[in-house]
């Protein structure tokens, strides 16, 4: 059913996560795990010590995956994507007119408000 060998999957990019937690007597340690490997987990005093024995427990948990003939999880594809900024609608100019003034000229009752940037600047008109 394998269709790698040991080393070819102990290659693969799974993806790690290293978690700062505390041990039931409140001392620091680190946990690891590959999330596309359900019970494959390591631990330590360090982040770096945690994945070591995330290591060794990734190539136990292959071994007898491929002892015993089962299927073994490939690692999920991982996309990153840059965050974009976010779009920023653009106020309209508004025009407002004071009500009661319309026999008066326009342009001393029109009141027009410029375009503001995201950052508060004037927009050039």
């Amino acid at each position: 059913m394998a269709t790698m060998n040991l080393d070819e999957y102990l290659r693969l990019p799974y993806v790690t996560i290293i978690v700062r937690t505390a041990t039931t007597h409140d001392n620091l340690c680190y946990l690891a795990f590959h999330p596309e490997l359900p019970g494959c987990k390591g631990q330590g005093t360090t982040p770096e010590a945690a994945r070591d024995d995330l290591r060794a427990a990734r190539r136990l948990y292959v071994e007898d995956l491929l002892e015993s003939e089962e299927a073994i999880p490939l690692p999920q594809a991982v996309h990153f994507r840059k965050p974009q900024e976010p779009e920023i609608p653009q106020r309209p100019k508004v025009e407002y007119r004071i009500a009661g003034a319309e026999a008066e000229s326009p342009q001393a009752t029109a009141v027009t408000f410029p375009e503001l940037s995201a950052a508060g600047e004037l927009v050039a008109a």
